[in-house]
């Protein structure tokens, strides 16, 4: 379960006290969310390190089920609300999910 411990090391995961593992995982679902066009070319080398390649495709396909904005990304139509924050996205207790506010 994730607590504001974790989601501070999250927040800050590339300095922070994560494993190798969950840096890829997340320096991986940064750049396949914000451009993957533009992605580091040493990241697929990283995440071969870390995964197997079933779980590269398993990561994958849970990054594409939490970015339902990928068309807007893909036709460059999206914005964001603060160009330099990332944006809250919380859930109350029926699991229903709020966006807004900055992290």
């Amino acid at each position: 379960m994730a607590d504001e411990e974790l989601a501070e090391k999250v927040a800050r995961y590339d300095t922070d006290g994560l494993s190798d593992r969950q840096r890829a995982a997340l320096r991986y679902a940064d750049a396949h969310m914000t451009g993957p066009a533009g992605m580091n070319r040493g990241l697929p080398t990283e995440l071969n390190r870390c995964f197997t390649s079933r779980q590269i495709v398993e990561l994958t396909l849970d990054v594409v089920a939490w970015n339902r904005q990928k068309v807007l990304v893909a036709l460059d139509t999206d914005r964001p609300a603060d160009a330099h924050n990332l944006s809250a996205l919380t859930f109350d207790a029926q699991g229903h999910h709020r966006a807004g506010g900055v992290i």
